[in-house]
């Protein structure tokens, strides 16, 4: 029970942040940030508790280099975009 109360607390804290992305939705800047940072903390959170679980099936090392594709992909779009 007290592990379904931490997923949805993570699923919780990332919800304003994707109200305002999906929205289009503008806020000031402080609290655009602000729901933004917690979304993404909740995010890190899910996806770290994901490659937890999934140490169970896979192996160890291919579990974290799928947190690290996953962590890296952001980057290599942002290169792609500006390339």
């Amino acid at each position: 029970m007290k592990q379904l109360i931490w997923l949805v607390a993570a699923l919780a804290i990332m919800l304003p942040g994707l109200t305002l992305r999906v929205s289009g939705a503008h806020a000031d800047p402080v609290s655009e940030a602000a729901a933004y940072g917690l979304a993404i903390l909740g995010a890190a959170f899910l996806l770290s508790w994901g490659v937890e679980v999934a140490q169970k099936d896979l192996a160890q090392a291919f579990a974290l280099a799928i947190l690290a594709l996953i962590a890296v992909l952001p980057e290599y779009a942002v290169d792609l975009f500006f390339a």
